[in-house]
């Protein structure tokens, strides 16, 4: 909407900060999505982190399943704060005493020194400018299938694969013996660098597919073989 009607002209946003699935920050970590989106970004959040204690994972392209993407799409540098997936999302369970308010106080803090640091008049943003990431384009194959892994969003920017923050009760992923911690490097012959390669590698499959994953435990390569459900068994992939 925002976009689409503009309060002021368009060129003169600055940045847009997105704040989506804050409430559930767990050992200070805290993820900064889209921070490749512009030029300098990555600097400032490092610099308006300086002190807080928190461990900031800054990195990922504009594009991205939240309300910052329609901006990004306009020109506009932007991030989503983000404090991880969690079993409970869009399940009855997702309850009140679930939050912690301290952690998301910590998010608002954050939040606050980000944009102070970027309305400093001497911080240019510069836009980059890239194409939406490849699982848009990919093509299920008989409808969308479930693993019920729980990605870490917080993982550090300089892990390869996809660190799981556990897996939903009764998945293929349960079934198969995954567990939070594990670290994913590939998903029958694809090999997973980030979140956005472990979504495509799904969406190449449907549910019954039976695949092999390919995951580090402890420091140990292991491999598992899952079979993949139907969706809408839950949060997860």
């Amino acid at each position: 909407w925002f976009v689409r009607h503009p309060p002021a002209p368009l060129e003169k946003v600055k940045f847009m900060l997105n704040l989506d699935m804050v409430g559930r920050m767990r050992d200070s970590r805290l993820a900064g999505l889209g921070a490749e989106s512009a030029k300098g970004l990555v600097e400032a959040g490092r610099r308006a982190g300086e002190g807080t204690g928190l461990e900031l994972s800054l990195s990922g392209g504009g594009f991205g399943p939240s309300d910052q993407t329609s901006f990004y799409a306009q020109g506009i540098p932007v991030l989503q704060l983000f404090t991880g997936a969690h079993a409970e999302y869009h399940t009855p369970g997702d309850d009140v005493s679930l939050l912690n308010g301290a952690g998301m106080v910590r998010v608002l803090d954050y939040a606050d020194r980000l944009l102070r640091e970027i309305a400093r008049p001497e911080v240019k943003l510069v836009y980059r400018k890239s194409e939406p990431p490849r699982v848009a384009e990919a093509k299920p194959r008989g409808g969308r299938p479930y693993l019920g892994s729980v990605p870490d969003f917080t993982q550090p920017d300089s892990l390869r694969g996809v660190r799981l923050q556990g897996v939903q009760p009764g998945s293929p992923a349960e079934k198969a013996g995954l567990a939070a911690g594990d670290i994913l490097v590939n998903l029958d012959g694809v090999i997973l660098d980030n979140l956005y390669d472990f979504a495509f590698a799904l969406r190449n499959h449907k549910p019954g597919d039976e695949i092999e994953i390919v995951f580090l435990r402890g420091g140990e390569r292991r491999a598992t073989r899952a079979t993949l459900a139907p969706p809408g068994r839950g949060h997860g992939r």
